[in-house]
């Protein structure tokens, strides 16, 4: 006795998935795309510009079946602290470096006319503000945003 079993529409099905997948990658660009250019426009700009010029995404594929997008900023202070972050959730008191030379929030202190100890000792005494912008941007994005698959 021969028992055969056929499947047909095999390939049809493996063509509609990665179609689909290739439409989510889409989605996640557009998504990544559009949250980065409404943070660009929430955030605030200081001495250089290096905050709202560097925010940036990336689609990354972190499995057959996973899919992210990632939106950030790589911006750094000249001591390596992660400003983007300390923007967005404000920080705790903290002494800023002060190495002789001028670093960004001297210049900044310059600039407003503020006095570069007296700034430095308000920080260490009450920390900085939160002046959030990319969860805002990304709140406000996928509230509007239509998914497409």
């Amino acid at each position: 006795m021969d028992l055969e079993i056929v499947v047909e529409g095999v390939l049809s099905i493996k063509k509609d998935v990665e179609q689909m997948a290739q439409n989510v990658e889409k989605q996640f660009t557009k998504v990544g795309l559009m949250i980065s250019a409404e943070a660009k426009k929430r955030a605030p700009v200081g001495v250089s510009g290096l905050l709202r010029s560097r925010i940036t995404y990336e689609v990354i594929k972190s499995g057959p079946f996973s899919l992210y997008t990632r939106v950030y900023d790589p911006a750094k202070t000249q001591s390596g602290f992660n400003y983007p972050l300390a923007v967005e959730y404000g920080t705790k008191p903290h002494w800023l470096p002060w190495n002789g030379n001028e670093n960004t929030w001297q210049l900044w202190a310059k600039r407003k006319g503020i006095p570069a100890g007296a700034l430095q000792r308000a920080i260490a005494m009450r920390g900085t503000k939160a002046h959030p912008f990319l969860h805002p941007a990304a709140d406000t994005v996928l509230k509007s945003f239509k998914w497409e698959l």
